[in-house]
């Protein structure tokens, strides 16, 4: 196990951030925690690093295409809602990435992250790490995926790569949220929340996985 692997195998197992980490990257006036609209549908999401070309770290993320919908064009982790014949939620992670980016190589996964409750689709999250030191090429699904993005882990932990906009919910309000400025894309809402917990966690324990 590298050493990147090793440190998050220890530290999702111990007291996560949790809240504190993600309100770092909140939207302003974001509803918290379920139940406004009844039980949320359980989902799951994989956060998946891999090395890259350049020889560093990189976090895989999706694209959405340009729909009716709410989370229409935003940058996202593969994934999707728990199904019936799911046995685990992280089954679901990695069915859902299986389907959505094509992932067929071994990961290890070494954690979970914690919850994020998604008011605009009443989903409960539950973020997965996993890590592979292979490489594939991926597979989209074109209904689900526009792009597969790898972004290195040293942009992400970048605070100058932070900044702040207007962006409108999937209750078509605005609102003003940090996000994170990475190459062309800014991502914001509950992925740049997970993001956010990464990060600290990462940053935390630098000194142990560089």
């Amino acid at each position: 196990m590298n050493h990147i692997a090793r440190y998050l195998f220890k530290r999702l197992s111990a007291p996560l951030p949790g809240e504190s980490a993600q309100r770092l990257m909140s939207p302003g006036g974001r509803i918290a925690y379920p139940g406004k609209w009844g039980v949320p549908r359980q989902s799951a999401v994989l956060s998946l690093f891999l090395p890259g070309h350049d020889n560093r770290w990189h976090l895989v993320l999706i694209k959405r295409p340009d729909y009716n919908g709410v989370h229409s064009g935003q940058i996202a982790f593969p994934g999707g809602r728990q199904e019936p014949d799911d046995p685990s939620l992280m089954h679901t992670a990695l069915r859902e990435a299986a389907e959505e980016i094509g992932l067929h190589m071994p990961v290890n996964v070494l954690g979970r992250l914690s919850d994020i409750y998604i008011p605009a689709s009443n989903y409960l999250v539950a973020p997965f790490v996993a890590i592979s030191e292979k490489r594939q090429n991926w597979i989209p699904d074109a209904k689900e995926v526009q792009q597969v993005l790898e972004m290195p882990i040293d942009e992400i932990l970048d605070e100058s790569k932070v900044a702040s906009g207007h962006f409108i919910t999937g209750f078509k309000k605005e609102v003003v949220s940090p996000y994170f400025a990475l190459q062309e894309y800014r991502i914001w809402g509950a992925t740049a929340m997970m993001m956010s917990e990464l990060k600290c966690i990462l940053i935390e324990g630098e000194k142990e996985w560089r």
